[in-house]
Formats: C-alpha cells, sequence, structure tokens
C-alpha cells in the first residue's frame, strides 16, 4: 500500500496526486499537490513555518517562526513512475513547510498544493534541539519567590552504632563509667565526674568536635536531649551543651573566646542559657521539666551576630528565640560540636539525633530541554523522562538523529491532540487552529500527562506504568468553549472557556492560565507547604504558600499522613508564581498555576524529584528542532 507521510499526517492508497503536476524547483521550492479527506488536508494547514531563505557564503540559511512548526518529514514518492507527481522530484526528505492552499473537490475530499523548501534528504540526518541560547532559552517566569537552596557542609544523623571518626573527634576528661555512644540514630554521651581536682574546673566531661571548620555565615541546627531526672537541682547536676569556637578545643578549658548553648537538667527544672563563654550568660530561661529535647536551628553571621530559633512542635515551625552578639574574636575557621557535663555522682546520657551545617544561595533556574528518544541517541547524566532525555544548559550534546525506519519518532514525547468530533466518531489527531471541537469529545496529551474536557470538570490523568490514571479534577463551571490556538511538537495551547491551557513535550504537569477563573477541585487529605506537612480535614481549609511556590498533594487511605496505606508512590503537586494562600478544594484565579505530578520514591539528586520539577516548571524551556 502506498503512503504519502507528511509530517505526522498519514495519507493512505486513498490519496492521488494531480496529473501533470511537474512543478519543478522554483526559487530553492518545491510544490506539489495531494487529495484526501477534506479533515486530514485541513491538518496540513498547522504544519505550516514561517520564514524567509538567505545565502551566506555558499551557505542557505532558512529561517523559521519560533512558534511554528519547525522541519517535517515528507515521503511523498510512489510505488510505481506513473503515480510520481514529478519524475525527477519525488519530495522525500526534510522539509519547511511555506504555504498550503487548498481547493474542495467535493463535500468529503480536497486538494492541497504544499509550496515546501528542502533541508535534507536523508530521515537520519542529525538533529539539533535549539534551546540554549537566546532568544530559545528557558526565559524564568516572574515570580515573587525568595529561591534559595541548601549548600549542606557537614550531615549526620548518627546511623549504625559507631560515632563517623571522618567527621567527628571524641575526647574525654575525668570522667568515669560511660561512653560515647550511637544508636538508633542518636549520639548518646554518657559518664560521672571522677574527682574534684583542684584548680581545675569542677565538672567531668565527654564531647566530640567537628574536624571540618566553618567560615560565616552558615546555619547549624540540632537538638539537645537531657534527662528525665538527676538528684541535684539544675546546673549543678549534668549540662549539655553546643559548642561554637574557633579551632580545638579542651574538655578542661574554662571555655574562652566560645559560644555557647547550654542545656541544664535538675530535679525540678531546666533552663537553657546562652553564655559567652559560660560565665557570662546572656540569656536564662528556666522551662518546665517536662522538655528534655529542645530542637535548635542557629544563624552565624559574618558580623558577629546569632540567630536562634527553637523549633515548635505543636504548629511545626520554627518560633524565633534570640538574637544577639556573639562576641568571638573572629567569624572564621569556626568548629562545633557537643559537651556533656556531669557534676554529681549518678550516671546520666545525654543524646543528640541529627546535626546539619549548611550555606544557603540562590537557586539556579536551569534550561532542561526534553528530546525524543529515537533509538539512536544516548541517555545523559540527568536521566530520562517518559519518551524523553532531559538535557540541561548544554552540558551535553543534545544533538540526535531520528530512527533510520521510523520518521514519527521525532514526536515520542510531544503534546497531542485527538478528536472524535466526527459523523464516524473516530479518533483523529488534531493540528489545524480552525477544527471544531465539543466536550467529551476532545482529549490532549503528551506522554505523561492527559487532558480531557468532559460534562463534569476537566480531568486530569497521569501516567501509571503502559496506561493513563485519572488524579485530578478540575471545575470551570459548564464548558461552552474549546479551541486550539497553536500546537507544534513542543507545546499545544488550547483555550478551555476563558483559560488557557499549555502542555509541553514530556513535562508531568500542565500550565494554565485562569485570571478570570477559580480552579475547584476534589480535596486531599494530607499536604506539604511551606516546609511542613499539614492534615486536611475540611473544603475552604486555608493552604499558604507564602515561602514554597508548591504544595504536594496524597491521600492517606486508612493509614497516616506520614504512612499512608495503600502507599502514595505517585502524589500531585500545585504550583504558583507569586505567594498566595489557596484552599483545601480552591485555587483562586490567578495569572498562571501549575498542576503535575511526581514520584515521592526518588531522590533528591534525580532531576524528577519534585523539588527539581518545582523549579523547571518556574523556567519553561521554548526549545525547537533544527537541521544544520
Amino acid at each position: 500500500m502506498n503512503t504519502c507521510i507528511i509530517g505526522p499526517v498519514v495519507f493512505d492508497r486513498g490519496f492521488y496526486y494531480e496529473k501533470n503536476n511537474d512543478y519543478g524547483v522554483m526559487d530553492g521550492k518545491e510544490k506539489f499537490t495531494i487529495a484526501g479527506p477534506i479533515w486530514k488536508i485541513n491538518q496540513l494547514r498547522g504544519l505550516i513555518t514561517r520564514g524567509g531563505t538567505e545565502e551566506s557564503g555558499g551557505i542557505t540559511i532558512r529561517s523559521t517562526k519560533q512558534k511554528d512548526w519547525g522541519p517535517v518529514w515528507i515521503n511523498a514518492t510512489a510505488s510505481r513512475p506513473e503515480e510520481y507527481d514529478n519524475v525527477r522530484l519525488n519530495h522525500k526528505g526534510w522539509y519547511l513547510i511555506r504555504n498550503v492552499d487548498i481547493d474542495n473537490i467535493n463535500q468529503f475530499e480536497a486538494k492541497a498544493t504544499l509550496t515546501v523548501e528542502l533541508i535534507n534528504n536523508a530521515l537520519d540526518v542529525f538533529l539539533e534541539m535549539d534551546y540554549t541560547t537566546s532568544p530559545y532559552a528557558g526565559t524564568p517566569l516572574k515570580h515573587g519567590y525568595d529561591l534559595t537552596e541548601e549548600l549542606v557542609l557537614l550531615e549526620d544523623d548518627f546511623p549504625g552504632t559507631t560515632l563517623d571518626t571522618s567527621k567527628w573527634s571524641a575526647t574525654m576528661w575525668n570522667m568515669t563509667g560511660g561512653s560515647h555512644t550511637v544508636s538508633g540514630g542518636k549520639l548518646g554521651m554518657s559518664g560521672v565526674i571522677t574527682s574534684i581536682i583542684p584548680g581545675m574546673p569542677a565538672w567531668g566531661a565527654r564531647s566530640i568536635q567537628s574536624k571540618q571548620s566553618f567560615d560565616a555565615p552558615f546555619y547549624v541546627e540540632f537538638d539537645l536531649e537531657v534527662p528525665d531526672t538527676s538528684s541535684t537541682d539544675r546546673f549543678d547536676a549534668h549540662n549539655y551543651h553546643f559548642v561554637l569556637r574557633t579551632g580545638q578545643w579542651l574538655d578542661w578549658e574554662g571555655w574562652p573566646d566560645t559560644f555557647l548553648i547550654i542545656q541544664d537538667c535538675g530535679s525540678n527544672s531546666r533552663d537553657i542559657r546562652f553564655a559567652k563563654p559560660w560565665t557570662d550568660p546572656v540569656i536564662k530561661n528556666n522551662v518546665s521539666s517536662s522538655y528534655k529535647l529542645h530542637k535548635w536551628k542557629i544563624l552565624v553571621e559574618e558580623n558577629g551576630l546569632i540567630t536562634a530559633w527553637l523549633w515548635n512542635s505543636t504548629n511545626s515551625e520554627w518560633d524565633f528565640y534570640w538574637k544577639g552578639p556573639c562576641s568571638l574574636s573572629t567569624m572564621k575557621r569556626l568548629t562545633i560540636g557537643f559537651t556533656h557535663h556531669s557534676h554529681e555522682s549518678t550516671n546520666h546520657t545525654v543524646y543528640t539525633d541529627k546535626v546539619k551545617v549548611y550555606k544557603t544561595q540562590a537557586q539556579v533556574l536551569e534550561s532542561v530541554a526534553k528530546i525524543p528518544v529515537t533509538g539512536r541517541n544516548a541517555s545523559t547524566g540527568l536521566g530520562g523522562r517518559g519518551s524523553s532525555y532531559l538535557h540541561k544548559n548544554g552540558e551535553s550534546d543534545n544533538s540526535f538523529q531520528n530512527s533510520a525506519s521510523d520518521p514519527m519518532a521525532i514526536f515520542n514525547g510531544s503534546p497531542r491532540l485527538y478528536s472524535n468530533n466526527n459523523p464516524q466518531n473516530e479518533w483523529n489527531e488534531i493540528h489545524n487552529i480552525e477544527e471544531s471541537l465539543k466536550v467529551d469529545k476532545c482529549k490532549f496529551y503528551n506522554d505523561l500527562i492527559q487532558i480531557i474536557p468532559t460534562s463534569t470538570g476537566i480531568e486530569i490523568h497521569r501516567i501509571n506504568g503502559a496506561s493513563f490514571e485519572k488524579f485530578f479534577n478540575v471545575d470551570i463551571g459548564p464548558i461552552s468553549f474549546i479551541k486550539l490556538l497553536n500546537k507544534t511538537p513542543e507545546e499545544l495551547i488550547l483555550a478551555i472557556n476563558r483559560t488557557k491551557w499549555i502542555l509541553r513535550r514530556s513535562e508531568p504537569f500542565v500550565y494554565i492560565k485562569h485570571e478570570y477563573n477559580d480552579l475547584t477541585y476534589p480535596k486531599f487529605s494530607c499536604c506539604y507547604h511551606d516546609g511542613a506537612s499539614l492534615e486536611i480535614t475540611a473544603d475552604d481549609q486555608s493552604i499558604s504558600m507564602s515561602n514554597t511556590h508548591y504544595v504536594l498533594f496524597w491521600n492517606k487511605g486508612s493509614g497516616t499522613c506520614a504512612n499512608p496505606n495503600p502507599a502514595q508512590n505517585l502524589r500531585t503537586m500545585i504550583l504558583q508564581k507569586y505567594p498566595t494562600t489557596i484552599k483545601s478544594n480552591k485555587i483562586p484565579a490567578t495569572s498562571l498555576t501549575g498542576i503535575g505530578f511526581y514520584d515521592n520514591t526518588l531522590p533528591s539528586s534525580n532531576q524528577n524529584h519534585y523539588s527539581k520539577l518545582a523549579l523547571e516548571w518556574l523556567n519553561p524551556v521554548n526549545q525547537r528542532i533544527r537541521i544544520i
């Protein structure tokens, strides 16, 4: 069976060429005429690429408009010479379609005369995804968020059963019994003072100190946990210290040039002291003996100021606690550590279960291009997503070859639009912006996301294995208008009522412009927003997006938010450009919203981790295929 391939539009044996169609080549252009069903002929209009042709130094440069289709593979040859439209030119190769003139033959068929420009005759020519240079690089969306990320300098959650001596030095002085222990994800230090030594401090000490030193500014997160009881009141019994100072320390020193956070324990109460050094407390708060564990975050600044926050377990947030000078002689080459002091003969254990030292830095919105997997290109360090490989900011070769046997491989991962608004109720792929689209009779998708406008809302489906499953439903009221606004292999834009939906190649989210419409959706039972988890108990519950431009949603089922049952590996994300508050069942009208999904099992280093997907959403890449 003869077929005529014109990009994604394929005509079967029903096509024919106009007789004596010997247009030849005129000004570098080829022409040929093809006939077929009216609806299919009309789709060719969507493949037009505007632009001009220039000659420079013996090289022909054929330009294209950014929002137009780009190169298409055409194979308009026939198996018998008498069927050739032009014996000398069989119109086979990569072309730009510059114009399509359509005339109806009857109520069912039409003919189209195509004006095309040849780029290359080989199907498996090397292609390039142009996205790294202006104006085709991603242009970050204007947004109102302070995008920073942690650069971790030291982190230890004390796994296993031994102290990591590549990170810490462990010391002991004037202490009997006890030990440094690591168990259950906690560091424990125990022991009792051996004796009072004349002229020396009246304590026994067990300590760890970081082998790495740090220059301000930096943050430290840690916790101090003291025993439940002690025979002596308050700080005459045991103390647990966070230590910040320059260089290495000795356990019997009087803490010169040192900043301490000291948590004391006693039989009736505890107190917290900030000291510089320990003989000069700058703040002292007595706290209830029921609070034996305190989680801290401190910011150490270059100007010598320290800001401290205390974790509020009730509200799951950091509460400001204190800010003041630390009086250290330098803010460079600082070490951190923890010291347990014993002042009595009863042995107790103090604990720390996590330490993290980090700086913050501006997050880079990198351009991540999606290049179709054709079987003749290789993955990169970023890996793949759906039917595409990921390439970032020119870090890897963005050239590739199309399949030597499948001209449609170039569309892997591309957004597609289908409609069955026809008497035959057949699903046909649509490229023509004049096509009549109806609710319940069209759908658009890429390889990861599918959107279906229905009479009960706009369904959003995600790929799970080999098939799509519904995970979100948007209600914008009765749908009375659906129109294709633009479609290329990289981007599809569809208007639904007064909203616009934008879907791009191999992206697991859709962009929705809805300045005039709220987006209503069924609530989930759990979410993660602004750095904290929240259980959702009611419709219209407020969910702040003040600090983070994404919210993660999932359902707990018969389990809990922390351990849902069944497991919720594929979860939902909602994204915004500006700080706002959404509701548990509604997104207020705004300029742009993102709705997508992610795999919760992926590590943060993976490009498909939700944190990286959220940054990618803020930097939509304007990519296009070109042939050099």
